[in-house]
């Protein structure tokens, strides 16, 4: 099991490198500059808003005490399947399936009761968003 950790963290290192060979940093630069400060502002907004998200999520899920253990690691299992939300053409939705799969996995929660809160929690956001 770690060989795979491994081997996945190996092949996002390369992805990323191939990334940043074909991006301008220059430029990329002079946009953040030009943004100065605010960016940390922006960064700052954007981390309270995933962590609140997280503990949203974490609250849908029965069985799970609402500690910061738990915030943790809904905030790590949030990362993977928002990552994978981001790369797989599927609508947003690609990382759902990956979340309760790491909830089955790594921490116990069946099947059944994660994709009830993946699809609570989704809710949850989308009636927020209105």
């Amino acid at each position: 099991m770690r060989f795979l950790k491994y081997l996945y963290l190996g092949v996002g290192v390369v992805v990323l490198g191939f990334v940043l060979a074909e991006i301008d940093l220059a430029e990329v630069g002079a946009h953040v500059a030009e943004v100065g400060f605010g960016i940390a502002v922006l960064v700052a907004i954007y981390f309270i808003a995933f962590a609140i998200d997280s503990v949203t999520w974490q609250m849908t899920i029965r069985g799970v005490p609402l500690n910061l253990v738990w915030a943790y690691r809904a905030g790590k299992l949030r990362m993977v399947g928002e990552s994978f939300n981001a790369v797989i053409p599927a609508g947003g939705m690609g990382g759902e399936p990956v979340k309760a799969v790491l909830l089955k996995t790594h921490y116990g929660v069946d099947y059944r009761e994660g994709t009830a809160s993946l699809i609570l929690a989704k809710t949850i956001n989308m009636i927020a968003l209105v």
